[in-house]
């Protein structure tokens, strides 16, 4: 059966200048945080967006027998939400890449207070001071393969909505549970919870894979030059570090983060 694409796609083509605009923007962190929206592109990562009802506006420009972006346009129509035909000048501005797709979206940030996060056991993510976005971005993905609730972001420097991080993330920005918390609420919850707080750092640890993790704890990280601060060293109940082999003599942060929560996967097993 064919599918009446033009019927089911809402007509806004008046709003269209405008919307992209509004889209153009979200490039500014500042305008991201305000609105509390932020940019996708592709197909995986607009499905993903519907599913866990976060996309709020869609441009589309398929190619010719593109009937796969058609259907997308008229299924999330069908859900409500505002679809706009660009041109395909217009969806390359749009696009935080070269490889431009033939979908972007605007989605809205879900961020979750610390209260309503973490009411069970679970494995978490927590990231003082990360700067890079695409270190972020890869982080999420890493987080959301090996099985960890999500990631806590302490303090405002944590932008997961840049535009690298979210191209990066692969779509994980929404089956990840995200916290922005400052210190004194994160440490204010650690004296009322049994979460295990455990840090990376290269003095006064131990290997990551001689540590008991249990079901119940966070995995600290901190920037990728300085890493942890004073404060947060103080703060975990335990300190782990990666034996390495060769010359080199540190990993990319995402690197790391993904060798200890995959080792304590294994470690729980």
């Amino acid at each position: 059966m064919k599918h009446s694409y033009r019927k089911e796609v809402r007509d806004t083509s008046f709003e269209t200048p405008m919307l992209i605009q509004d889209a153009l923007a979200l490039r500014s962190r500042e305008t991201r945080d305000a609105r509390r929206q932020f940019l996708i592109e592709g197909v995986r990562a607009v499905n993903l967006a519907m599913e866990f009802d976060a996309l709020e506006t869609l441009f589309y420009c398929p190619a010719p027998g593109d009937d796969g972006t058609r259907f997308l346009a008229a299924e999330a129509s069908g859900q409500g939400i505002r679809c706009l035909r660009v041109e395909e000048a217009d969806l390359r501005a749009m696009a935080q890449g070269e490889d431009a797709q033939n979908v972007v979206g605007i989605a809205r940030q879900q961020w979750k207070s610390p209260d309503e996060a973490f009411a069970g056991e679970g494995v978490w993510l927590a990231l003082e001071t990360v700067r890079n976005d695409g270190n972020l971005g890869s982080m999420l993905r890493t987080a959301e393969a090996a099985g960890a609730q999500g990631i806590i972001a302490c303090g405002p420097e944590v932008d997961f909505w840049a535009p690298k991080s979210v191209r990066a993330a692969m779509g994980a920005l929404f089956s990840q549970t995200l916290v922005r918390a400052s210190w004194k609420e994160l440490v204010a919850f650690k004296t009322r919870s049994n979460a295990r707080w455990i840090g990376t750092c290269l003095e006064n640890a131990r290997p990551y894979d001689s540590l008991t993790y249990g079901k119940n704890f966070w995995l600290w990280m901190g920037d990728e030059r300085k890493g942890l601060s004073a404060r947060a060293l103080e703060a975990c109940d335990d300190l782990a570090y990666i034996p390495m082999s060769g010359r080199v003599d540190s990993l990319n942060v995402g690197v790391a983060a993904g060798v200890v929560l995959f080792g304590s996967r294994l470690r729980r097993r």
